[in-house]
């Protein structure tokens, strides 16, 4: 055979098979792109449910912070009622139940994984939370109730036992995982807690010439308030959340400060006699003096002078501790 006659022969049957496979090989690339279609209906399907469930999770947290608002207001309200009231047996009853099932829907809802937006996946590969996260965000306003809840504990916990500062370690805040958050800590039992100090003072110095332990407790509230300025001075707080509530501590103090400033001034310091304001480095080391030709109770008075101090130590080891914690999350972040 010519080399011609078998190129042409070669030709033919090339252009035979293409015309044979053509038609297989379009069914194939068809078969293959519907496949594709199906998958990627399935995966929408699959977003759409995952979407609803997100919903209904983020609504069920709204719900629940709108019952720990109930409760907070609930228990305030039986507080107001406890001190407006001269029969307080029966109200003091109320109110212990009433923190007693305030205390247990908060830890109720500190230990409930779906509370919380949980950022560390099961390996093996389902969506099923198995443990929360020690950092995992709440879902909704939940940490907003977290807040206010350690406000409420810390200010109660003040005017309950001695003038002292909540721990964040008190019963309360513990149990199989921690109740609050150290920012939650910080906003409420620290930040929080000088703001009703703030309030308390001077409806207290409004009544100081019938009330003898009116200014007394103003000066305490305003050391108190100090103390945690100072300890708050040491943090850094860049442009986070509490860096406003931190900023607003200032004026706290300088509203008591200036209370006091004012009893001294008009003289209505609770029904003492002889008062002396004493200057110790610039404005905000005022103290006030009271001197009441007494000292019977000198020894007591040491007593809790040592007590208060030793307090005072631990509050300051505690914040040192949440602020390393702090530090180091904020390394990490800018790494």
């Amino acid at each position: 055979m010519r080399p011609a006659a078998f190129c042409t022969s070669l030709l033919t049957a090339a252009t035979r098979s293409f015309a044979l496979t053509t038609p297989t090989t379009h069914l194939v690339s068809s078969f293959s792109q519907s496949t594709k279609m199906v998958d990627y209906r399935e995966l929408t399907n699959q977003l759409v449910t995952k979407m609803k469930q997100e919903d209904d999770l983020r609504n069920k947290a709204y719900d629940r912070s709108w019952e720990l608002n109930a409760a907070l207001i609930r228990v305030e309200m039986a507080h107001e009622e406890v001190l407006s009231s001269p029969d307080k047996k029966e109200l003091i009853s109320i109110l212990e139940k009433e923190e007693e099932s305030l205390d247990n829907l908060f830890r109720e809802t500190a230990l409930s994984p779906g509370m919380y937006n949980n950022i560390v996946h099961n390996p093996s590969g389902n969506d099923e939370i198995t443990a929360i996260h020690d950092r995992a965000p709440r879902r909704g306003n939940i940490d907003n109730k977290m807040e206010s809840y350690a406000r409420y504990k810390s200010v109660r916990y003040y005017l309950k036992e001695n003038k002292r500062v909540l721990s964040p370690n008190a019963p309360c805040f513990a149990g199989t995982r921690k109740i609050l958050t150290d920012e939650e800590y910080l906003g409420g039992a620290c930040i929080g807690l000088c703001h009703d100090l703030s309030k308390v003072a001077v409806s207290r110095a409004s009544n100081a010439m019938s009330d003898p332990t009116a200014v007394q407790f103003v000066q305490d509230a305003r050391d108190t308030v100090s103390n945690i300025l100072q300890e708050l001075l040491e943090f850094d707080w860049r442009n986070s959340p509490l860096r406003r509530k931190y900023d607003s501590t200032k004026y706290a103090l300088k509203q008591l400060e200036t209370v006091l400033y004012e009893l001294s001034v008009a003289g209505a310091l609770g029904g003492h006699d002889s008062v002396k304001l004493e200057e110790e480095g610039g404005p905000k080391q005022k103290r006030i003096k009271v001197d009441d030709g007494d000292n019977s109770d000198g020894k007591k008075e040491e007593n809790d002078k040592e007590i208060e101090i030793s307090a005072l130590g631990t509050f300051k080891q505690e914040i040192a501790e949440i602020k390393d914690r702090m530090d180091h999350r904020d390394k990490l972040t800018r790494l």
